[in-house]
C-alpha cells in the first residue's frame, strides 16, 4: 500500500511540475499556470480515476462478473446520452449535468426492474446493459449527425474524454462524488465483499443482497452521471484497475478500496502527464491515451489469466 501512495504522490507532483510549458520552480509557484490549470487538472485526474476505479470494483462485485462496469451496464452511455441531449438543446451546464444524472438513474431503474420482475441473473443483466449501451450510442450518433446547434469541436473533445478544459467547479463536483462513493463503500464494505465471493447466497449473512445492490447502483449512477457530464465517457479505468488492485493488495475492505483509489488516480495522472508532456501539439483528449494504454493492459491481464 505504501508503494501505491508513493506512486500516486509522485505522479501528482510531476503533473504539477511538467507540461507543455517549461517553467522553473520559482516561476511555477508564482504562475497562474500552476494554480489555475495544472492543480485543478491534477485534482480532477486523481478524483476521476478514483471514482471510476471504485465504481468498476463495485459493479464487478455486485454482479460477480469481471466485465461489469458502469460502461458495460449502460449507465455511462445513458449519462452520455443525457449530456448530448442537453448540449443539443443549448442548456446551461448545470442543467446538462442534471439531465445526465436523470438518464443514468433511468438506466439503473431499467436494470433493477429487469432484475426484480424478470429475475434476470447477473449475466443476463450484463447483456441487457450492453444492449442499453449500444442503443444509447446509436441515439448519440443520430443526434450528432442531425443537429445543427451542437458545437462539433466541443462534442468531439467531450466524447473522447478530456480533462484539459476543467476548472475548480469540476473539482468540486468530482470531490462530492468521491466522498459520496467512498462513504457508501466503507459503510457497506462487508456486504460488498461477501457479494464478491458469494453473490445472492449472501442472504444468510444478515443482509439483503437485492437492497445492497440497489443502493450501490444508485450511488454509482449518480457519481458516474456527474463525472460523464463534466469530463465525457472515459473508459477502461473501471474495467482494468480493480483487477490490478486485486493482484497488488490483500483482499481486505480497507486495502481494496484504498488500492482502487490510488491506482485509479495514478493511472489517469500518468496518462495526462504523458499526453501533456509528449503529445500536447496534437491536442488529443486524455481519454484517447487512456484507451491506448488500457487496451494492451487488459490484454496482458487476460493473457496472465488474472481475469
Amino acid at each position: 500500500m505504501l508503494r501505491l501512495v508513493i506512486l500516486c504522490l509522485t505522479l501528482f507532483i510531476l503533473n504539477l511540475m511538467f507540461g507543455s510549458t517549461s517553467l522553473s520552480v520559482n516561476e511555477l509557484i508564482q504562475s497562474p499556470v500552476l494554480w489555475q490549470l495544472r492543480l485543478p487538472t491534477a485534482l480532477v485526474c486523481f478524483l476521476s480515476g478514483a471514482v471510476l476505479a471504485q465504481s468498476g470494483f463495485v459493479t464487478q462485485s455486485l454482479f460477480k462478473n469481471s466485465l461489469a462496469t458502469p460502461y458495460t451496464l449502460g449507465i455511462a452511455s445513458f449519462a452520455s446520452l443525457g449530456t448530448i441531449i442537453g448540449m443539443t438543446l443549448g442548456l446551461e451546464w448545470g442543467a446538462v449535468s442534471l439531465l445526465s444524472l436523470v438518464f443514468s438513474l433511468g438506466s439503473v431503474f431499467v436494470l433493477l426492474l429487469a432484475f426484480r420482475i424478470f429475475r434476470y441473473d447477473s449475466l443476463r443483466l450484463l447483456l441487457l446493459g450492453v444492449a442499453l449501451s449500444l442503443f444509447s450510442s446509436s441515439l448519440i450518433s443520430i443526434l450528432q449527425v442531425t443537429t445543427s446547434k451542437m458545437d462539433l469541436a466541443l462534442f468531439l473533445t467531450w466524447v473522447m474524454g478530456s480533462v484539459s478544459t476543467v476548472g475548480y467547479d469540476s473539482v468540486f463536483v468530482l470531490l462530492i462524488s468521491f466522498i459520496f462513493l467512498m462513504f457508501v463503500s466503507f459503510y457497506y464494505i462487508r456486504p460488498l465483499l461477501l457479494l464478491t465471493v458469494e453473490g445472492d447466497d449472501s442472504y444468510t449473512r444478515g443482509f439483503d443482497p437485492v437492497r445492497v445492490r440497489a443502493i450501490f447502483l444508485f450511488v454509482v449512477s449518480i457519481c458516474v452521471g456527474l463525472l460523464v457530464s463534466k469530463l465525457g465517457p472515459i473508459g477502461f479505468v473501471g474495467l482494468i484497475i480493480p483487477h490490478m488492485t486485486m493482484r497488488l493488495v490483500p483482499f481486505r475492505g480497507f486495502s481494496i478500496i484504498m488500492g482502487n483509489l490510488l491506482l485509479g488516480g495514478s493511472f489517469i495522472l500518468l496518462a495526462d502527464l504523458l499526453n501533456r508532456s509528449f503529445l500536447s501539439e496534437f491536442g488529443l483528449p486524455v481519454g484517447v491515451l487512456i484507451t491506448v494504454l488500457g487496451a494492451p493492459t487488459f490484454a496482458v491481464l487476460l493473457w496472465k489469466k488474472s481475469i
